[in-house]
């Protein structure tokens, strides 16, 4: 539950999970251990990552052959403009959150405690805690839209794919960790997050393809975190899942993991299309995504399935988006699963590139792509009962 207090000068919600103040035409947000998460001035958000970075994003109208097309931006802020933004949230965080403290505001004591935790919170003890962060956590990649405010548990590192457009993982071998190691890496996850788990919904594993463990790797470590997490743990396990593991994985194996709690995988299938997935040197057939998806679904397990927009540039763009939308509306998805579509972001150095040159392919405008994300979405709308949305990889940030 959440008390909504107005000011003359501010807007204050206050739950046991947080802290959202609105002041001076701004929104910030803190979690449940004072932290500042996030801020937002009606046309731009930044949010502050748990390693201290700050990512600003925002939607930008780009002219492109007479036709306007609204584009996501973003931008890593540098630290002088990071310290500023934190500054001012906790100036304006002081200058309005003391009143809540006083018993006769009428919040609950876990309400004034998380009034608390961001009067004693600082930029600097941010500055400490993002030090932190970086020593409990190899480098997040990145996360499905819905699970961003998931605890990460990483049980594996690393991806077994080494997929020509990727630069998430820094290392192409997948290295499952031992249980034991699980148990001293969940009890750093919770000395870190303190009280901060409040305000955190549900466990997501990492790295790319932690499901490839044996099972009774898995079983112990699924253990762990549900004695040492129990209230997250009982809201749900998420995790990505390649398709080669997914078609290689018994049927047996993913109902034992649905009585464990896994609720969602999340399967980069990119492209329905052989030949583009062959530019993309993604290790998997169009029958081992079916066949997984398949054993996923059967087992009861919700399928998060993740496409690109504008791979194989224009020679190939009509074949991307016909054998996509083909391959989605063969898939058992349901209403509670969910399609994303997610923008092509790499550079001219990438291999990706590289090899779209070997191959005399031309590349898709930034526009371009954004045009096709949604003649995809407009598609596979068509095709598939399972909610279509988009997800932009390239600026994610955990926060």
């Amino acid at each position: 539950m959440s008390r909504q207090v107005t000011t003359i000068a501010s807007t204050l919600s206050v739950s046991g999970e947080g802290v959202t103040l609105e002041a001076d035409g701004r929104v910030f947000r803190f979690d449940a251990a004072g932290r500042l998460t996030r801020v937002f001035d009606g046309q731009r958000v930044s949010y502050r990552g748990l390693d201290n970075t700050v990512v600003e994003k925002w939607w930008a109208d780009v002219s492109d052959a007479g036709e306007s097309v609204r584009i996501r931006r973003s931008r890593q802020v540098d630290p002088a403009e990071r310290d500023r933004l934190l500054e001012t949230a906790y100036e304006t965080a002081r200058e309005s959150l003391r009143p809540a403290l006083d018993q006769r505001a009428g919040y609950e004591p876990a309400e004034r405690e998380s009034v608390r935790r961001v009067l004693r919170q600082s930029p600097e003890a941010l500055a400490e805690g993002g030090d932190v962060a970086t020593s409990v956590y190899d480098p997040v990649g990145v996360l499905p839209p819905d699970q961003y405010k998931t605890v990460v548990v990483q049980t594996a590192l690393g991806c077994p794919y080494d997929c020509s457009f990727c630069t998430l993982y820094g290392e192409t071998d997948l290295d499952v960790r031992r249980p034991v190691d699980v148990e001293r890496h969940v009890a750093a996850v919770k000395s870190f997050f303190g009280r901060g788990l409040r305000s955190r919904t549900g466990i997501f594993l990492g790295d790319a393809d932690p499901l490839a463990a044996p099972f009774e790797t898995l079983r112990e470590s699924l253990d762990v975190i549900a004695s040492e997490l129990p209230s997250r743990y009982a809201e749900g396990i998420h995790s990505f899942l390649t398709a080669r593991t997914a078609a290689r994985t018994d049927p047996d194996t993913f109902e034992r993991l649905a009585d464990r709690g896994l609720e969602r995988v999340y399967v980069g299938v990119e492209s329905g299309s052989d030949e583009v997935l062959d530019l993309l040197r993604k290790p998997q057939t169009r029958a081992e995504v079916t066949q997984g998806i398949e054993r996923v679904s059967a087992a009861g397990i919700g399928v998060g399935v993740i496409l690109l927009a504008g791979v194989g540039g224009r020679a190939l763009a009509d074949t991307h988006v016909e054998t996509t939308a083909d391959l989605v509306g063969s898939l058992p998805l349901a209403p509670a699963d969910i399609v994303y579509v997610s923008p092509l972001a790499v550079g001219d150095t990438d291999d990706y590139q590289e090899r779209m040159r070997d191959r005399s392919l031309s590349s898709l405008s930034e526009a371009a792509i954004a045009r096709q994300s949604a003649r995809l979405r407009a598609r596979l709308d068509d095709v598939t009962p399972a909610r279509v949305s988009r997800y932009q990889v390239s600026d994610f940030v955990y926060f």
